[in-house]
């Protein structure tokens, strides 16, 4: 069992999905933990009726947490660490330090406790020029001042702008080529095509999304993005619903002051339900498109539009 914890949350689920592509398991199913412990519990239960070897991804794994009902605890863990039939889970939770775990959660031979630290520049920077070395591409320091510049602090992004540079199918790119095939970081737009999707604005998601693909964004690209938001979208709800402070809700989605005030009010009227479905289609998306069975072009336009 493999626990991923930090409050960073792209930097999460990047490390996740990194992960996963170590194991290359290609069946992956993802769990939502939404305190409700019995139904979880359910859950585990019924995995070993399938003989095919899964990834279990779980996310908002609290009931790691020290604080949490004991005895439920200690039966989903128990479920996890005897699974008999194969089956890698990987569970993710916004938690600060190994100090937030249960005491038997830290001492367990049988689970890897891994620290993701925020996404910050240094690190943006560290894994611009890992991927560049990685694919045997020199930029001079102009052009890499300007890369790291230019591109949000998520490493989705980054992954995904390095990918056009890849395809520039150049050894040495300097400051012009950045100019010409990245676009700086514009988060306002995905919000804003987010809250279209939200709020059954159709017409206008479909201009909006034309209008990234034509700015140099790749559909697979918006589709993480939109992923990643809309999931800390769902934590602000429940955030606001159980009245967490704006400091407990800025460690667990990153989300400043003023981001949290904005978003408020584009959420206020839209159901758990509702984002849990949207999530639930978005990584179905994800998965057919990595695995080439659909278009991602024209299957993203088809959720804009349903």
């Amino acid at each position: 069992m493999i626990v991923f914890y930090g409050i960073d949350n792209e930097n999460l689920n990047y490390s996740v999905l990194k992960k996963i592509n170590l194991l290359n398991i290609k069946k992956i199913e993802h769990i939502f933990f939404d305190e409700n412990c019995n139904e979880i519990i359910n859950s585990l239960q019924q995995m070993n009726i399938f003989n095919e070897k899964k990834i279990f991804v779980i996310h908002n794994a609290s009931f790691l947490l020290k604080d949490n009902d004991g005895e439920m605890k200690e039966k989903i863990i128990d479920l996890l660490e005897n699974n008999d039939n194969g089956d890698e889970f990987i569970l993710i939770i916004n938690a600060k330090s190994k100090t937030d775990f249960d005491s038997k959660i830290i001492k367990s031979k049988k689970i890897e406790l891994n620290k993701v630290e925020k996404f910050d520049e240094l690190k943006k920077n560290n894994l611009i020029v890992e991927l560049l070395k990685k694919n045997e591409i020199f930029l001079n320091e102009d052009a890499l001042s300007n890369l790291v510049e230019i591109t949000a602090n998520n490493p989705f992004i980054v992954e995904n702008e390095l990918n056009k540079i890849i395809l520039l199918n150049k050894k040495n790119i300097d400051a012009s080529d950045i100019g010409n095939f990245i676009i700086p970081s514009n988060d306002n737009n995905i919000f804003e095509l987010i809250n279209f999707i939200l709020n059954n604005k159709k017409s206008e998601a479909i201009r909006l999304y034309d209008k990234l693909i034509e700015n140099k964004y790749q559909p697979i690209e918006l589709l993480q993005i939109i992923s990643n938001q809309l999931f800390n979208l769902k934590l602000l709800k429940i955030a606001f619903e159980t009245n967490m402070s704006s400091n407990e809700i800025f460690l667990a989605t990153n989300m400043s002051l003023f981001q949290q005030r904005i978003n408020k009010k584009n959420i206020e009227n839209v159901e758990i339900n509702k984002m849990n479905k949207l999530l639930d289609n978005l990584y179905t998306l994800d998965y057919n498109i990595k695995n080439g069975n659909i278009n991602p072009y024209v299957s993203i336009k088809i959720f804009l539009i349903k």
